[in-house]
């Protein structure tokens, strides 16, 4: 960012959140992609939005943080969006003392920002720790909004958000037990009808949850997932009509299997300091209708302790997901176990 630009950005700052009205916000946002910031992956407790964690994200104006040295990651705005995203985060962009920030981006919001390049999100939230964010249009519907094509049309998901974003939703619906699932845009034929006027559809139905709360809880996550223009739209109840339609127009994903199978507890060397006690896992993975294949991950009793074998299990096999999503080819990786990061399990 060269000096011209950094002095807009400061000049922009010195404006009170109270007075920032829309061509702040359009000037603050056309900013950001190359602000050089600071922050760090160890997530802080309090920055939650919504229920959803969020990283804290420091703008050239600090000159002390709040992170260990070692811990601290120096990058431009928009490559922080692109690892924000993937891992399914928020972003709180110059975080106070008082719970307030100068932005902050729901993970649908930076799926919106990378996907259209245009520098245009809801309202922004300026407060955080639990807090809510604006735009968030889910609900549960009954009725039925696709009759015979129409009135709307089916697309699949790559036409409106990344490669990213589609493979979070899939692993949204892996996390309530649903591997067999295809998801598409539901958009209006008529010609009249606003961009915005878009939903999420999914083969799934609320009568597929054990409880109406696991549908709404996944309907929450969904809604975290995608832009704020974006209903969430999930049926009551699916018929084979429109499954077969949503199937046959939408975007599927190959069903992923993983389950820890067993384990082996010892003592494992370290390269720097004694050794450290801890279980060796072997993770049963299968992906489609590929032969099974085993994973070797390792957890160490300091991370683990207090924790339930079935939370240790589940840990392991969202990190076995989460490698998945990120491009990690397992048969290619040496023998040696992948070690559970801690953050898992916290």
């Amino acid at each position: 960012m060269d000096a011209t630009t950094l002095d807009s950005y400061y000049s922009l700052l010195d404006v009170e959140k109270e007075h920032r009205d829309g061509d702040w916000k359009d000037a603050f946002l056309t900013l950001l992609p190359d602000l050089p910031v600071a922050y760090s992956l160890n997530l802080d407790d309090s920055a939650y939005v919504g229920g959803h964690p969020c990283l804290l994200v420091y703008g050239p104006q600090y000159q002390e943080l709040p992170f260990d040295e070692h811990e601290v990651v120096s990058s431009d705005f928009a490559a922080l969006l692109e690892i924000a995203l993937t891992n399914q985060l928020g972003v709180i962009l110059n975080p106070g003392s008082d719970q307030r920030a100068d932005w902050i981006f729901r993970c649908g919001d930076i799926e919106c920002f990378l996907f259209t390049g245009k520098p245009y999100v809801h309202e922004p939230t300026f407060h955080y720790r639990n807090g809510s964010a604006n735009g968030e249009t889910a609900h549960v519907s009954d009725e039925r909004q696709i009759e015979s094509g129409a009135l709307f049309e089916l697309h699949p998901l790559q036409e409106f958000v990344t490669e990213a974003t589609v493979q979070n939703l899939f692993a949204c619906f892996s996390e309530f037990g649903f591997s067999d699932v295809a998801l598409a845009i539901q958009v209006p034929v008529d010609p009249a009808a606003s961009e915005n006027d878009l939903s999420l559809v999914a083969t799934i139905a609320v009568d597929d949850f054990s409880s109406v709360e696991e549908a709404q809880a996944c309907v929450a996550q969904l809604t975290w997932l995608m832009p704020s223009h974006v209903t969430i739209l999930m049926y009551q109840a699916m018929d084979e009509d429109l499954a077969e339609a949503i199937f046959s127009s939408g975007t599927t994903c190959a069903a992923i299997s993983v389950r820890v199978v067993d384990g082996l507890s010892g003592h494992f060397y370290q390269e720097s300091g004694p050794s450290k006690e801890g279980t060796d896992w072997r993770v049963s993975l299968r992906i489609g209708s590929d032969e099974e294949q085993f994973v070797r991950v390792r957890s160490y009793n300091e991370t683990t302790n207090g924790k339930s074998s079935e939370q240790i299990s589940r840990a392991i096999e969202c990190f076995v997901v989460d490698e998945l999503r990120n491009g990690t080819d397992f048969s290619a990786l040496p023998a040696e176990a992948l070690v559970l990061p801690p953050r898992y399990l916290s």
